[in-house]
């Protein structure tokens, strides 16, 4: 018949014997519950019962003997074994007590009850990397790196009054360049305000001066409150998800923004860095160029340090989102190593690598962006729910794409998420 000529050779740890009969106990497992004054029980599932093999089989001929023995050790051996079934093909499985028998009229056959179960992996819990730990640690010792750079720069004491007054014209236009972008965050003009009010007193303190200009940039990640369910004012189809997935949405891209513009005030010309004084120069007029450079260094310095931490954070939902961000920040972070000093230079490399393994990292499981051609208008719900099978995704197209009226969705072509 066909299906004897499917049959393999059956053998356990590469010892062969014959198959008089065999059996498989599968199933699922099951915790029964059974409750007073009810006639259903509930039976929890457990996930899948271990698969119990048994086979009767035999040994014959001139080698039973040797072939029992070299058996019998095969059965004794710790650990998983190879076992080669008629029907079910090559699994890894333990042996349990199994019987041989041999009697004096039995012709020299030896018989076997084998017992089997299956062998799974020994699984524990495994430790690994945590990169965007990392890539957080080494945003503060960039700060700690720079803050020691600035302390041995700046510095108006003992100098003529044109020094401190220069000093503090540098600060001002460093300051208002770094934090001219940010004014759409709550807060962030008072605190500016504050800063530059203070600066006369500052200019003289530079350890308290460094200190403030980090505060300035640092904590200042939007957030995005959902609101309350009892002020939407979409069908239920949408409103808890949706609200949901805005918010998510929102948040998501107000981090993408927030680096994005920390890294783009780096390389503000007002910032950028000036040449080495001329040593010829008078030591007063040497010192303003070093104090120039050094606040235009600590702004830059604030700003990227600021980007590094909250890109530990950012959430990784849409690969080329993230792919960007990586790219755009550790540009910044490359550019700033040409000025930096010999103590700053390799804190700043180190840096560019940790926030470069972390976002790629963090990235290989996001969702990947595609282009896709509408045949008509179309409102963003109808195509968020054919995408998607989401409606409430409808307000993550609608961002994405730039869509002004999110019941008419223009058929152009639209990045939208492939998943």
């Amino acid at each position: 018949m066909m299906w004897e000529g499917k049959l393999r050779e059956a053998s356990f740890r590469g010892v062969p014997f014959f198959v008089e009969a065999g059996g498989l106990t599968a199933g699922r497992r099951l915790q029964v519950h059974e409750y007073p004054q009810r006639d259903n029980p509930y039976p929890e599932d457990m996930g899948r019962a271990a698969r119990d093999i048994t086979i009767t089989a035999f040994l014959v001929g001139e080698n039973a003997l040797s072939d029992g023995e070299r058996l019998l050790q095969a059965l004794e051996a710790s650990g998983a074994g190879t076992l080669v079934h008629p029907w079910m093909g090559q699994m890894q499985v333990v042996a349990q007590p199994s019987r041989m028998s041999q009697g004096r009229d039995s012709n020299g056959v030896v018989q076997i009850e084998f017992s089997f179960v299956e062998a799974g992996a020994l699984a524990f819990p495994s430790g690994g990397i945590s990169t965007s730990s990392i890539s957080k640690l080494q945003g503060g010792l960039l700060q700690d790196a720079s803050t020691k750079d600035f302390l041995k720069t700046f510095g108006v004491d003992g100098y003529p009054s044109f020094v401190s007054d220069d000093a503090l014209t540098s600060l001002e236009s460093s300051l208002d360049a770094a934090g001219g972008n940010f004014s759409y965050l709550p807060g962030f003009s008072g605190n500016l305000n504050s800063i530059l009010a203070d600066l006369g007193g500052l200019v003289g303190i530079p350890s308290t001066l460094v200190t403030r200009v980090f505060s300035l940039f640092s904590g200042n990640e939007p957030k995005v409150v959902t609101p309350p369910a009892s002020n939407r004012t979409l069908s239920t189809v949408v409103s808890s998800t949706a609200a949901n997935t805005a918010s998510t949405s929102a948040q998501t891209q107000a981090s993408y923004r927030y680096i994005n513009t920390l890294v783009a005030a780096t390389s503000n010309p007002v910032l950028a860095a000036q040449p080495t004084p001329d040593p010829t120069l008078a030591p007063s007029r040497q010192q303003v160029k070093n104090n120039a450079n050094a606040v235009s260094a600590i702004a830059r310095q604030a700003l990227l340090v600021e980007a590094v931490k909250v890109s530990s954070t950012l959430p990784a939902h849409v690969f080329d989102d993230v792919i960007a961000v990586r790219n755009n920040l550790t540009s910044a972070l490359d550019a700033e190593t040409l000025t930096a000093s010999d103590d700053l230079y390799p804190v700043l490399t180190n840096t560019r690598v940790a926030v470069h393994k972390d976002l790629t990292r963090r990235a290989q499981d996001a969702a990947r962006l595609r282009n896709i051609q509408l045949p008509d208008t179309t409102p963003s719900l109808a195509l968020a729910y054919d995408l998607y099978e989401d409606a409430g995704r409808a307000q993550e197209i609608v961002d994405r794409n730039k869509v002004i009226h999110p019941g008419f969705t223009p058929p152009v072509e639209l990045r939208v998420l492939a998943r």
